[in-house]
């Protein structure tokens, strides 16, 4: 399990989150194949299992995001992958 540390522009102020998941990486879709191996295999996504979100408020506590919305997860998600794949 890995920490990423997340800020989200909301309506008003900058939000700060410190989410706990795991990333497994994917394997790239191969656009020019080289063997047949490589023609047949349609590669797989990064994948991210969040476990944990907490929202930090101005005096540095933190809080527990608990249920996580969908469009937040989906957010986050994107995020992390951004994170592992580009150092982001």
């Amino acid at each position: 399990m890995n920490q990423y540390f997340i800020e989200i522009q909301g309506d008003y102020r900058i939000h700060s989150l410190r989410v706990e998941a795991n990333f497994t990486p994917g394997r790239p879709f191969v656009s020019t194949p080289n063997n047949e191996q490589e023609f047949l295999d349609p590669g797989e996504p990064d994948e991210v299992e969040i476990i944990n979100v907490f929202l930090e408020n101005e005096s540095g506590r933190e809080r527990q995001l608990d249920p996580i919305p969908e469009w937040l997860y989906r957010m986050l998600e994107e995020r992390i992958v951004e994170q592992e794949n580009y150092g982001v």
